[in-house]
């Protein structure tokens, strides 16, 4: 709003600026036919050296004030660039911000779910080594009433007892761990 009043002012200056010279010109005209004739008098020129001091003096001004909106143009122009440059800055910085926002939220979600696998094989653990507790008990035992009783029916069943327990034992303690990643590891991951 401020740019197109100042566009306006200074062609209105420009065109004064005009209307000036074009004063100047006919009044060079003038004084060129009024010096071929002879006969001049003193107050017309007077009078025409006034016009030209007021017509220079109003072209310089003219010229000064077009020369200064021109500037003002020139920094208006400037600042709107740099706020344009700085507000394309912000939004590129913003749209970081939000990529590494959803990196840290996917990389704390997979976090949330290594401790759960943790947890979960951390309690597999403990049911594996209460059944383990219990099969070495029931081991003892069988092995306590083995040396009790004396018929070999009893020694071969207590045998076969014993093995598919063992079997059944090496069953349960087979089954992989879980592995957490490290620290560096987590940090080497790409979550992309």
């Amino acid at each position: 709003d401020k740019v197109s009043k100042l566009e306006g002012l200074v062609s209105m200056l420009q065109s004064k600026v005009r209307e000036t010279q074009e004063e100047q010109i006919k009044l060079e005209k003038e004084m060129s036919q009024r010096s071929n004739r002879s006969q001049l008098s003193k107050d017309s020129t007077v009078s025409y050296d006034s016009k030209m001091e007021d017509l220079v003096a109003a072209y310089s001004k003219a010229q000064k004030q077009i020369v200064e909106l021109q500037d003002s143009l020139m920094k208006k122009k400037q600042e709107e660039t740099e706020h344009n440059d700085s507000l394309s800055r912000f939004k590129q910085m913003e749209n970081e911000r939000n990529d590494f926002q959803r990196k840290l939220e996917r990389a704390l979600e997979e976090n949330q779910l290594s401790k759960q696998q943790i947890q979960k094989e951390k309690e597999e653990s403990k049911q594996v080594r209460r059944q383990l507790r219990t099969l070495l008990q029931h081991r003892d035992d069988d092995t306590a009433s083995l040396e009790s009783e004396k018929s070999g029916d009893r020694c071969n069943e207590s045998a076969r007892t014993r093995s598919s327990r063992s079997i059944h034992r090496q069953a349960l303690v087979k089954k992989a761990a879980f592995k957490p990643l490290t620290f560096e590891e987590l940090m080497e991951k790409d979550f992309s």
